[in-house]
């Protein structure tokens, strides 16, 4: 790095260094710092006061103009000629590698572009590079699409091997049979028990021919050496992928069911497997409800129905939640839906000081909303608060603290909330917890219950008389995770029946969100309140960073934004309610299945019943 950038800098060249990740952005700033390289920071992450003061030190003509490190999101819009730009993360599609090099070379001039790649890197490289060198198009390309490639050439040249193999095979044994024949009346097949051997479908007609009979004695066959081959193609990754392949005939996922589409799950599914991070795949059937399981195995229904789970939701969220899937399913936005102006609506987003709800709340904000910030953290939400008002221009953003893992704190701060009978239009249920830990609240709940179920359930109904004072344009947003599609409803809310494990906590309690959605729509739909849930997608956001570094680092690169991940809350607060589907499951601004082909996840209408009752009856809210 400092050997490709120096020579640049000692000739006076403005240098861009562009990052994937905010982590990486850190990582090489600090490092560029401790080799005396002056560095200035361009990330979602810097305030925008201080991008602003960054951008001047960059623009100046000042000899000892700093580098600047930025990431693709950040320095999307901005107006910049450099000399040359440095790429430290190879970007993992060729839309973020057009927009890098077109820095250089603005209105005909020459520059420099200069790509540190890596292992995992090198085959997109090499064909962005076939394809500059072609001629062809690049915005098909992305780090997935080339890998796919490579797996389809890698199985069709397995597939002709062993194709060649078999033939070659069948044909010396069907012409040994052949000169074997008039020796013996009676012909041994190596074919299957009970059907017609090579010899016998293409021997002419008029020769008697005896059905297979097996040998009286056990003599043990010598295997052939065209049998070894077989077995050790059989034996080779490749070859195997055509057997295993059947199991996912099933997945189909956006109606890929055809042989090309089943190849390329199975390869997605083993990347994904090979990640670091371990899904909840917990040791009793009872974590996921029953199974009624036969009584000589009864942990065998859990275990298939289990490894189903895991692995349609890790093929399943491989090929649709990753930052790639995004830029994809974005083809088919229309951007009108997302300009319209909201001025005069109240908006309240929970667990806005950071990640999701941060860009939410500057979504809506710039769209010209009153914004209802609510944040646990005062001093964070005021950093947050400031840093709105200041890039959207919207003075009209405010701060709320409220603990929601606390229903006395809900409680007092909806009391105030109401008393300034201000009508809301949106609530938007962000907040979020993942604690790998067993923690209890001081009112006694455990706490990822206490924030992601039971201070979501407290939150919309203790605001509801503001919501009907806004309908018929009321709506109720909940951010859940398609961590829900690995595991069905359970009684269970509090994990207090097994060892603790908060992942899968975590996971029971964003299915819980997506059927409390369900019955709230058909509680309150006359009331003129929407209903609505949805998945963000898998984002890099400081809390999944924290709860889930293991993730976060084994998909480095293929996450999304914040900004992604709230693109279609923004949406769902903008579309007309007669446009969307009361109760539904949204992603990437499509309704999408709530459940996965064959996962066993489905509950009775009545399940979720029971657990509203028992949600009122903790949170003590009158009904």
């Amino acid at each position: 790095m400092v050997q490709v950038l120096e020579p640049s800098l000692a000739k006076g060249n403005r240098v861009m260094v562009f990052c994937n990740t905010l982590n990486s952005s850190r990582a090489v700033d600090h490092f560029l710092g401790e080799n005396q390289i002056s560095t200035v920071n361009y990330h979602g992450e810097v305030p925008a006061q201080k991008r602003v003061e960054n951008l001047k030190k960059f623009k100046s003509d000042d000899a000892d103009c700093p580098t600047l490190v930025c990431t693709d999101l950040a320095a999307r819009g901005l107006d910049l000629d450099v000399d040359h730009v440095i790429m430290f993360d190879f970007p993992s599609n060729s839309i973020d590698y057009l927009h890098r090099t077109g820095r250089t070379a603005r209105m005909g001039a020459k520059g420099k572009v200069t790509s540190l790649v890596g292992k995992k890197d090198n085959i997109l490289a090499t064909r962005i590079e076939e394809a500059i060198r072609k001629n062809e198009s690049l915005e098909s390309l992305t780090a997935d699409s080339v890998w796919r490639d490579v797996a389809r050439n890698r199985i069709t040249e397995h597939k002709t091997k062993n194709a060649k193999l078999i033939k070659a095979s069948t044909g010396r044994s069907g012409a040994k049979s052949a000169t074997s024949a008039p020796k013996s009346s009676s012909v041994h097949s190596k074919g299957e028990p009970g059907k017609a051997s090579y010899s016998e479908r293409t021997r002419k007609p008029g020769v008697s021919v005896s059905k297979p009979v097996k040998s009286s004695r056990n003599i043990p066959r010598k295997p052939s050496s065209e049998t070894k081959k077989q077995v050790a193609s059989r034996k080779r990754p490749g070859s195997a992928i055509k057997s295993s392949g059947q199991k996912l005939n099933v997945v189909g996922f956006r109606g890929r069911s055809n042989q090309s589409g089943n190849r390329r799950s199975l390869f997605i599914f083993q990347r994904f497997r090979s990640l670091q991070w371990t899904l909840p795949t917990p040791q009793f059937p009872h974590y996921y409800g029953s199974c009624n399981s036969p009584a000589s195995n009864p942990h065998l229904h859990w275990h298939t129905r289990n490894a189903w789970r895991v692995s349609a939701f890790g093929v399943y969220g491989y090929l649709n939640f990753t930052k790639s899937a995004f830029i994809e399913h974005s083809k088919k936005f229309k951007p009108e839906d997302m300009q319209t102006n909201i001025e005069g609506k109240n908006c309240i987003v929970t667990g806005a000081n950071s990640g999701i709800g941060y860009a939410t709340a500057e979504g809506l904000a710039s769209r010209g909303a009153s914004v209802y910030m609510i944040c646990r953290n005062k001093e964070r939400g005021e950093a947050a608060l400031s840093e709105i008002k200041s890039k959207t221009g919207n003075q009209n953003v405010h701060l709320e603290v409220c603990d929601l893992s606390s229903i006395s704190d809900i409680k007092s701060f909806s009391s105030k909330f109401i008393s300034k009978n201000v009508p809301v239009h949106v609530l938007v249920n962000n907040a979020g917890m993942l604690e790998k830990n067993r923690i209890t609240t001081p009112e006694g709940f455990e706490f990822n219950f206490a924030v992601n179920v039971l201070g979501t359930y407290a939150m919309t109904e203790s605001l509801l008389p503001l919501l009907e004072k806004a309908a018929p344009d009321a709506k109720v947003i909940t951010v859940s995770s398609g961590g829900m599609y690995s595991v069905p409803l359970t009684n269970d809310l509090q994990f207090s029946e097994d060892e603790f494990d908060g992942v899968v906590q975590y996971a029971r309690n964003k299915r819980v969100q997506v059927a409390l959605t369900e019955k709230w729509s058909e509680m309150y739909s006359k009331k003129g309140i929407g209903f609505y849930s949805m998945h963000p997608g898998w984002a890099e956001t400081p809390g999944a960073t924290k709860s889930l570094p293991s993730f976060s680092k084994s998909l480095s690169g293929k996450l999304r934004t914040s900004e992604e991940g709230a693109d279609t809350i923004i949406w769902l607060a903008l579309q007309p309610k007669e446009k969307l589907e009361p109760g539904a499951f949204f992603f990437d601004r499509m309704v999408a299945p709530k459940h996965l082909a064959f996962a066993a996840t489905k509950s009775s209408h009545t399940a979720m019943g029971s657990i509203y009752d028992h949600l009122r009856s903790l949170s003590g809210l009158a009904q």
